[in-house]
Order: C-alpha cells, then sequence, then structure tokens
C-alpha cells in the first residue's frame, strides 16, 4: 500500500536523526523507501518559543496494515529517544503516517488521513516536492491544491536547508546546494502548472549548480489515494451526511465567580473560536447574550455565548435563530459532559440531553427540536453534581481540558473544510499527548 509519513524533529542533530530514522524505516520487514524529499527547515506551529524544526517527507509500499506500521513507527521514536514534553513542543523525533492508499479511518490509534495535514505546510511544502498530484481521499483534493489554500503566512520561513543533501543519498557530483525559496516554487504548483511543467522544473532544480533531490531522478507520476469512502464509525448513525453549520453557541454561567468553571467550558470553546477566527463578541440585548458574526474558513458563522444563566440559554438562542432564519440542524451547541473524561470530546447529533439543563433550555426555544449539533466537552464525574459542575478542575484535569479545547477549535474548521463526517473522526478520535504512546 502506498503510504506517506512526514518527519519532524528540532532537538539534537535533526538533520542526522531524520536521515537515521529513514534508514530504520526502510529496515522495517514489508516497508520500502521509494521517494524522499529534501530537508526543510521550518517555523515552530503553536507553541512559538522553540527552535526551529527539520521536517521532510517519505513515501513507502507498506505490505504491513496502518495500525502495525504505526507502532513500529512509535518504536522507532523510542529507539531514537523520543521526547515531546508538552503539545506543540519539541521533540527528538516524530513520525506521523499521513496517508494511506484510499484509506479513510476513525481508529483512535491512526486516523487517516492525518487530520491536520491538509493545514499544515511543513507537510505540505515536501509533499509537493515529490507528489503534488496526490489526492487525499477525505477532502478530494491534491496536495498542489491543499497547499494552494493555505494563507502565504503560512508559507513564511520554510526553506529547504542548502547545505542538507538527499534523506536517502548524497548529492551527485557536480550538483552544488543552494538556498531554495519554497514560497516561490509553492505558488508555482498552486498556479495550476501541468505534471509535466512540474517535472521539468525538478529536473531543472537538478542540473550542474543546483540542489539534487531524489525527487528530481524519480518519475512524478501521479500517486493517487484514490476516492473510496468507508464507513465511519465515530459518526453517530442519526448524523447528516453533510452539514452547514451557521450557529456556535458556547454554553456556560454568566459572572468572574464562574469563570473556567467545568460548567463553563463550552464557553471557554467558544472563546477560542473567536480568538482564532478574529471574530468579536459583543452585548447584543435582543439575544440575550454576547453574539458575533464572522467567517469560519470563508463561511458565514454567528457566535453565541448566551449570559442568561445556564438554565435559560434558549431564550438568547431562540431569537437569535428566528431572526437569521436558521434552523436547528444549522446550530452546534458547545457544552460539559458529566459521562466524559477530562481529555475526552465527543461531536454528534440530536438524541438525548442527558439532563443537562443548558440543553432542555434550548430545545424547549427551537420547538422542542433535539435536531442540531451538540460538541461535548469531557469533565467527569464527582461525588456531589452541583458542585461539580461550578467547581475549577485540578490543575491536571485542567491541563488535559486546556488541551481538548485547543484541539476542538482547530478541528471545528474542518466542519468547513472538510466535512462533518472528518472532523467528527478528529474530534471524536482525539487523544491528550499524555494518553498517547
Amino acid at each position: 500500500m502506498l503510504t506517506v509519513i512526514a518527519l519532524g524533529s528540532n532537538m539534537g542533530q535533526s538533520a542526522t536523526t531524520l536521515k537515521d530514522a529513514v534508514t530504520a524505516i526502510n529496515a522495517i520487514e514489508g516497508v520500502s523507501v521509494i521517494k524522499a524529499s529534501s530537508l526543510y527547515r521550518t517555523p515552530p506551529v503553536g507553541y512559538l518559543d522553540q527552535d526551529d524544526f527539520v521536517n521532510a517527507v517519505i513515501m513507502v509500499e507498506s505490505q504491513p496494515d496502518p495500525v502495525a506500521l504505526y507502532e513500529r513507527l512509535a518504536a522507532i521514536e523510542l529507539e531514537f529517544g523520543r521526547v515531546r514534553l508538552f503539545k506543540d513542543g519539541p521533540r527528538t523525533l516524530d513520525l506521523d503516517i499521513i496517508c494511506a492508499g484510499d484509506l479513510i479511518s476513525s481508529d483512535v490509534r491512526v486516523i487517516l488521513p492525518h487530520p491536520r495535514a491538509q493545514q499544515r505546510a511543513f507537510v505540505l511544502v515536501p509533499l509537493n516536492e515529490i507528489a503534488p498530484d496526490l489526492v487525499f481521499p477525505d477532502s478530494g483534493l491534491t496536495a498542489a491544491q491543499a497547499l494552494e489554500r493555505l494563507n502565504p503566512e503560512d508559507l513564511s520561513g520554510i526553506e529547504r536547508i542548502a547545505d542538507a543533501p538527499s534523506l536517502l543519498w548524497a548529492p551527485l557530483s557536480g550538483c552544488q546546494p543552494i538556498p531554495y525559496s519554497v514560497p516561490a516554487a509553492a505558488h508555482a504548483w498552486a498556479a495550476g502548472t501541468s505534471a509535466p511543467q512540474r517535472q521539468q522544473l525538478h529536473l531543472q532544480q537538478a542540473a550542474p549548480g543546483n540542489q539534487c533531490t531524489l525527487s528530481a531522478f524519480i518519475s512524478l507520476q501521479p500517486a493517487s489515494c484514490g476516492q473510496l469512502l468507508t464507513a465511519d464509525p465515530q459518526r453517530n448513525a442519526n448524523m447528516p451526511a453533510n452539514a452547514n453549520i451557521r450557529l456556535i453557541v458556547g454554553l456556560g454561567n454568566v459572572g468572574a465567580k464562574y469563570d473556567h468553571t467545568r460548567h463553563n467550558m463550552g464557553y471557554d470553546l467558544l472563546e477560542l473560536i473567536a480568538r482564532r477566527y478574529n471574530i468579536s463578541l459583543n452585548p447584543e440585548s435582543k439575544f440575550a447574550g454576547l453574539h458575533g458574526k464572522g467567517s469560519i474558513e470563508g463561511h458565514e458563522v454567528h457566535l453565541l455565548f448566551p449570559t442568561t444563566y445556564m438554565n435559560e440559554s434558549g431564550r438568547a438562542v431562540g431569537p437569535l435563530c428566528k431572526f437569521f432564519k436558521i434552523a436547528p440542524e444549522e446550530i452546534l451547541v458547545l457544552h460539559d459532559e458529566l459521562d466524559l473524561a477530562p481529555g475526552q470530546m465527543k461531536l454528534k447529533f440530536g438524541g438525548g440531553l442527558a439532563g443537562h439543563n443548558g440543553l432542555k433550555s434550548i430545545t424547549a426555544h427551537l420547538a422542542n427540536s433535539q435536531d442540531y449539533y451538540r460538541l461535548r466537552i469531557g469533565i467527569g464525574k464527582g461525588p456531589d453534581t452541583y458542585s461539580w459542575v461550578l467547581g475549577k478542575p485540578s490543575p491536571v484535569d485542567r491541563a488535559l481540558i486546556e488541551e481538548t479545547l485547543d484541539a476542538a477549535a482547530v478541528d471545528i474548521g474542518l466542519i468547513y473544510t472538510q466535512g462533518i463526517t472528518r472532523a467528527t473522526s478528529a474530534i471524536n478520535g482525539f487523544k491528550p499527548l499524555a494518553w498517547q504512546k
């Protein structure tokens, strides 16, 4: 099975680590490396106070299934002294399966395609070097098209390392490594150049005086992951195949004493979304809450925090939906969930209310319709429900919840870029760093 693997490191001798890791991957029984990108220096994403990363992408033919391959890659990470101190933090070696044939999988061990690969320049730039025509089976986008969708600032600071040889072989005689402008090449691919033109570009880069890369000497035939869609067990059976979310509601109680309590996790997530997409939340008396309108991934969306207190949240949601003609199935409600542990979250459509008073109120103001989306954020259970939900999480639980909220703020964008099924797979399959490996 044709499989794409991304490699990254920013601790120790990163370039040497990646080259040695490729050798180790090639030694896995039933795995053969067939293409490898150049090494790229990339700025960190998320946590910025750390060294730049060295990144690359390889393509392999793999007989082991993705889960078996994932387990072997995890073992290689450990063999290389893997250290990752926290989410988005520095690490000695990171190996991720990006795509495996035409598979779409929501297995919590290996979500395929990788849920964030199509948003990451440090994956897409090296991938475009070796397989711009590869198709992501969930979105139907080629690697080149996904790269084109990135903002120019996402490409800023990425450069091919001037003195780095290929991951597999040293440069050929007569070829001198030279600095390479990634944004210029990326935009050349994104501008709609044909496969023969891209191949010619590689050959020009491999001419004497230019940097030689493995991809310059391997045929760039389109490598498609296909269009096969498989059943997704993470999506509940009654969830619509498509979603048009026009309103996102974050539930909580108003007032400083409730800030960051367990019952306010919905509002905490709404704040992260508003910040991420630069949407201002302002008091709106006719909607009894803080309201903002803006764009999420090119789609107009309303954000709402009811200031009615949790038990009367519907008094805010009902009038807003009536005014803007928003149907129940176009609503996503963010709320805390006792039946999920801190570090877990689940996206669902419809179903019961599980005794949640905020959901009860919203349902009552939607003509008793329960046909809206909910993103349930785990807070766990305590000995007394009332004091538990109005209390603040322990430091350990808070760290798990914050990591969950950060991931959710990113994954909600997938609803608009890749669809509700893909977003559900990413959200429901999320695991905090402390639970991994």
